[in-house]
C-alpha cells in the first residue's frame, strides 16, 4: 500500500495538478481580497483531507466500504481534487505573505517634499533624456533635514539623465514622495501600474526629483563585477558600432537597459520584434547552448558544473527578468538530467521553472508582463506547435527553416490573444518579420560577439568582423522599418474583453487537450 500511495504522489497527473491548484491559489488571491487566515484555513483543511486520503488507501476495506467501488479510478479522482485544493491554499498563503510594500512612516510623507537616502537596487534604467532608478530606502529626512527614523521600503524615481548613477550607489533624493498611479495607455486601456511596481516590492515614487551621490559599492559584490564585465563589453561594443546598431547588440547578448532611440523601439513593438530587444528565451537558449558546447571539451562533470554556474551568473548579470529566470532554470534542469542520466521532460522543465518563479514572487503572475509572454510562449511551443506541425510540411528543412518558421508561427497565434488584450495592436506584419529575423538572430549574436572580443585586443584586428556585424545588425533594423511604412501594417483594437480572452484560451485547451488524449490513445492501442 506504501508504494500505491508513492506512485499516486508521483504520478504526471499529480505534478501538474498540483502546479494549476498552486496557479489557481496565487490568481484568486491576486484578483479577490482574502485574508491571510483564510488561506490558512484552506491549506490546513485541505492538508487535512489529504492525510486522511492517504490512510484510507491504507485500508483497502474501509476504502471500498466508503466509497463504494472496487478499483482505483473514483479514488484517483478524488486524491487529484485533494490535492488540487491543498495547492489551491497555499497558493492563497504564498500570496498573502508575500512581502508588504507600504511603510508607515513614509505613508505620513506622501504629497510632502522629503530626503531619502538609499541604495540603488539595479541597473538603472537609461532613457534618452532620463533614466529612472529603484532605491532600497534606508533613512527618511523632512523638508528642514530632520531624520524621521529608518523608513524601509523600495522606491522608483525618474531623474535627469546626468549625473549618471549606477548599481550599489548608495544617493540622496529630495523630492515631492507621491504614490504610483495607474494610466491609459494609447489604446485606451488602464495600466495597472500600481501592482506592476509592487510585484517589485515598490509603494513610492519621486518625479524629476534632484539626486546627490553619497558612496559608492554598496551592492553585492558578485553583482557589482558582473555589471562592470557587462558594462566594459558594452563600451567596446560602442568603440567599433555606431548607433543604434550597438545598442540593439547589448540588448541582443547582454540585455542592456540602454535604450534603442525611442523610434526605433517603436517599429519593433508595431512589428511584433521587441521581444528580442529584451533578451527572450530565445536568446538565452542560443547562448545556453553556446555555453554548453563551450564547456563539452571539459570532462563530464566539470563541464556541467561550469556550464550550471557560467548561466546563473549570466542570469544575474543580464538583472534577472522574468524571462531570463525562466529561461536560465530550464537550461540549468537540461544539466541537472544530463548529470542524473535522467530523461529531460521539456513540459514538466516548464512547469518547475514557473513554481519555483511564482513560490519567490507570486505578484508575477498576474502583474508582470514578461512572466505571462514568457511563459506563455513557451507553453505555445511545446503544446501548440504539434498540432500546428503538420500545416508546415511543405516548407523545407534546410537549415532548420520548417522548425524555425513553425514555431516563429505557432508562438505568435498562441500569444495573440494575450497581446491583443495587453497592448490593442494587431500586428499584421509580425509573422513575416519574425520569420525574416529570427533565423539570423544567433548569427548576429556570435559574430558581434566574436568582434566585440577582438576589440579588446585592438579595433583594427576586430575591423572586419565589425563591419559584417553592422551589415546584420542593420538588416536587423532595417526589416521592422520597412515593414510598419507598409499602408494596414497594424491595427488598433480597443478594450478587448477578459470574457473573450478567456474563451479563447479555453479553445486551445480544448485543442491540445484533445490532441494529446488521441495521441495517448494511439500509443495504448499499439502492438
Amino acid at each position: 500500500m506504501a508504494s500505491s500511495c508513492y506512485n499516486y504522489i508521483m504520478s504526471s497527473h499529480s505534478f501538474y495538478f498540483s502546479f494549476i491548484g498552486f496557479i489557481f491559489g496565487i490568481a484568486l488571491a491576486s484578483y479577490f481580497s482574502f485574508t491571510f487566515y483564510f488561506g490558512l484555513f484552506c491549506f490546513i483543511l485541505s492538508l487535512g483531507f489529504f492525510f486522511y486520503f492517504l490512510i484510507l488507501k491504507k485500508e483497502e476495506k474501509l476504502r471500498e466500504e466508503i466509497f463504494h467501488i472496487k478499483g482505483h479510478r473514483l479514488s484517483k479522482k478524488i486524491f487529484l481534487l485533494i490535492l488540487f485544493l491543498l495547492f489551491v491554499g497555499l497558493g492563497i498563503l504564498r500570496y498573502q505573505i508575500s512581502s508588504p510594500v507600504y511603510n508607515p512612516e513614509l505613508e505620513n510623507q506622501i504629497g510632502k517634499k522629503v530626503t531619502l537616502l538609499g541604495v540603488i537596487l539595479v541597473e538603472p534604467d537609461e532613457k534618452d533624456t532620463s533614466q529612472r532608478i529603484i532605491i532600497d530606502l534606508k533613512q527618511l529626512k523632512d523638508v528642514y533635514g530632520n531624520v524621521k527614523g529608518i523608513s524601509g521600503g523600495r522606491l522608483i524615481a525618474t531623474l535627469s539623465r546626468f549625473p549618471q548613477f549606477s548599481y550599489g550607489d548608495e544617493i540622496s533624493i529630495t523630492g515631492k514622495l507621491e504614490k504610483p498611479k495607474n494610466f491609459e495607455t494609447d489604446t485606451g486601456r488602464e495600466f495597472d501600474y500600481i501592482n506592476y511596481l509592487k510585484k517589485e516590492g515598490i509603494g513610492y515614487q519621486i518625479s524629476f526629483g534632484t539626486a546627490k551621490l553619497v558612496s559608492k559599492n554598496n551592492g553585492n559584490f558578485i553583482q557589482t563585477n558582473l555589471f562592470a564585465l557587462k558594462n566594459l563589453f558594452l563600451e567596446k561594443s560602442a568603440s567599433i558600432l555606431p548607433e543604434p546598431q550597438s545598442s540593439l547588440l547589448g540588448g541582443l547578448i547582454v540585455g542592456a537597459k540602454k535604450s534603442l532611440p525611442q523610434n526605433v523601439q517603436d517599429e519593433f513593438k508595431k512589428a511584433g520584434i521587441i521581444h528580442i530587444v529584451v533578451l527572450s528565451g530565445f536568446n538565452i537558449s542560443i547562448i545556453a547552448v553556446s555555453v554548453m558546447y563551450l564547456f563539452s571539451f571539459f570532462p563530464r562533470f566539470l563541464g556541467l558544473t561550469f556550464g550550471a554556474i557560467s548561466i546563473v551568473l549570466f542570469g544575474i548579470m543580464t538583472g534577472g527578468t522574468a524571462t531570463v529566470v525562466r529561461a536560465c532554470i530550464m537550461a540549468l534542469l537540461v544539466i541537472l538530467s544530463q548529470s542524473t542520466g535522467r530523461m529531460y521532460n521539456v513540459s514538466r522543465a516548464l512547469f518547475v521553472a514557473g513554481f519555483l518563479m511564482l513560490f519567490q514572487n507570486p505578484k508575477i503572475l498576474a502583474y508582470d508582463p514578461s512572466f505571462q509572454l514568457s511563459f506563455l510562449a513557451t507553453f505555445g511551443i511545446i503544446f501548440f506547435f504539434p498540432i500546428m506541425q503538420k500545416y508546415f510540411n511543405f516548407l523545407p528543412e534546410k537549415y532548420g527553416l520548417r522548425n524555425v518558421i513553425g514555431l516563429t508561427i505557432s508562438s505568435q497565434i498562441f500569444l495573440l490573444p494575450l497581446l491583443l488584450y495587453m497592448t490593442g495592436n494587431l500586428s499584421i506584419v509580425a509573422l513575416p518579420v519574425n520569420i525574416l529575423i529570427l533565423p539570423i538572430i544567433p548569427l548576429a549574436m556570435l559574430v558581434g560577439f566574436v568582434a566585440v572580443i577582438f576589440a579588446f585586443f585592438g579595433q583594427i584586428i576586430a575591423l572586419p568582423f565589425a563591419f559584417l556585424s553592422n551589415l546584420i545588425l542593420s538588416y536587423i533594423l532595417f526589416i521592422p522599418h520597412l515593414a510598419v511604412s507598409l499602408p494596414y501594417s497594424t491595427f488598433q483594437i480597443k478594450n478587448m474583453s477578459i470574457i473573450l480572452l478567456i474563451i479563447w484560451y479555453g479553445i486551445y485547451g480544448v485543442l491540445i487537450a484533445r490532441y494529446f488524449v488521441n495521441i495517448n490513445k494511439n500509443i495504448k492501442v499499439r502492438p
